[in-house]
């Protein structure tokens, strides 16, 4: 499904994609809702959007694709992104499960709240030049399955033409490697969180 600039919200909901060979859902200059959706046996991302407006809720985003499942590029000036209540599985290979981009204060910033992410060999959050709320988040089995010069992370910053401020609340870090990796000058301050049974690769 493409959906491509218009000044409406395009919704999705109670849906299931599955075969798809290309991103389920691209789209370019417009706002999207989506709720509760479920995408099975693919190897290619989920979602794919630039420029968009993003809501997305209460899903289940495989971790099979071949890249990353979920990538958003580009904040609109009067936009939002909030990702809830989702769970996102292990990323095929080395991805992260997001990779994001866009959306600095004092304009509108992303917000991630109450998903969980079952494994990871990269990052779970990508977040280059870009700063976000991430609250209430459970991170499962983040390290990586070789060893290698990148670092596995639940959160990390990083790249692009600005510096990543987060806001890392609520969250808990179960069986990871590290849980946070701040590059290019990020910060992120850290209220509330719990760390448990932190691992290195053997």
């Amino acid at each position: 499904l493409n959906f491509t600039a218009n000044s409406t919200t395009s919704r999705i909901a109670h849906a299931e994609m599955d075969y798809y060979a290309v991103a389920a859902i691209e789209a370019a200059d417009t706002t999207l809702y989506l709720d509760s959706i479920n995408w099975t046996n693919s190897t290619a991302a989920a979602v794919d959007v630039h420029n968009c407006s993003v809501t997305l809720l209460n899903s289940y985003i495989p971790g099979g694709a071949g890249n990353e499942p979920f990538h958003f590029n580009g904040m609109p000036a009067n936009g939002h992104a909030l990702i809830k209540n989702c769970v996102f599985g292990a990323p095929r290979g080395y991805n992260d499960s997001i990779e994001f981009t866009g959306g600095n204060r004092p304009g509108p910033i992303a917000q991630f709240i109450d998903n969980v992410f079952l494994a990871a060999v990269d990052d779970c959050f990508d977040m280059d030049a870009t700063d976000a709320h991430i609250e209430g988040n459970i991170f499962l089995n983040v390290k990586q399955d070789a060893q290698r010069d990148s670092s596995s992370n639940p959160i990390t910053t990083g790249e692009g033409n600005g510096i990543s401020e987060l806001f890392v609340i609520r969250n808990i870090f179960f069986n990871c490697e590290h849980t946070l990796l701040l590059k290019d000058n990020g910060t992120a301050p850290m209220h509330n969180n719990t760390l448990v049974n932190r691992t290195t690769t053997a």
